[in-house]
């Protein structure tokens, strides 16, 4: 019973802010900008991945796929 409640305490205390959402598509060079600045937030400690998920698109008359990664910051 203890573990039920700890873990129902800890899942009410992750509150999400500051998010920001990166949108991972287009010519290599803005992919690797993109993922360099996921890469600059995720290593300060303070930022966490929450959410990825890929989308489908036309453009030109051909289906293209990016991916949006959604990072924040955890309240603890």
């Amino acid at each position: 019973m203890a573990l039920v409640i700890s873990i129902k305490s800890w899942y009410k205390t992750r509150v999400y802010y500051d998010l920001e959402m990166y949108t991972i598509a287009g010519s290599a060079g803005n992919v690797v900008n993109q993922l360099d600045a996921v890469r600059q937030k995720l290593n300060t400690g303070k930022y966490t991945i929450i959410n990825t998920f890929e989308e489908t698109y036309q453009a030109n008359g051909f289906g293209r796929n990016r991916v949006n990664i959604l990072i924040g910051k955890v309240k603890q």
